[in-house]
């Protein structure tokens, strides 16, 4: 009985961690929200979540624009990430790579 209940606080713990939204309004929201998301991750779990996120704050843009204007090439980024789960930006990264 006792390890059930381990194994349900452990899932539910999982679960509450992944429904997190990352907060790219402000740079203190979007670090805390990062941090709230990556809580009780894995070493794993982080370096997928940090490659995904890359793959889907870069995605389409191009370095030249990025270098010509590089607060509209932020505020693009932030919002392809803001509002998502950690679980949305790695489908989302993973159907990237298709």
């Amino acid at each position: 009985m006792k390890i059930i209940h381990i194994f349900l606080i452990a899932a539910s713990m999982t679960l509450i961690s992944c429904s997190k939204k990352l907060d790219m309004t402000s740079e203190e929201t979007a670090d805390s929200s990062m941090e709230a998301i990556v809580k009780g991750m894995s070493e794993e779990e982080k370096a997928e979540f940090e490659h995904a996120i890359q793959a889907v704050a870069f995605e389409g843009e191009n370095l030249f624009a990025m270098a010509a204007d590089p607060a509209a090439a932020e505020k693009r980024m932030k919002e392809r990430l803001h509002g998502k789960t950690a679980k949305q930006i790695i489908a989302e990264s993973k159907k990237l790579e298709e």
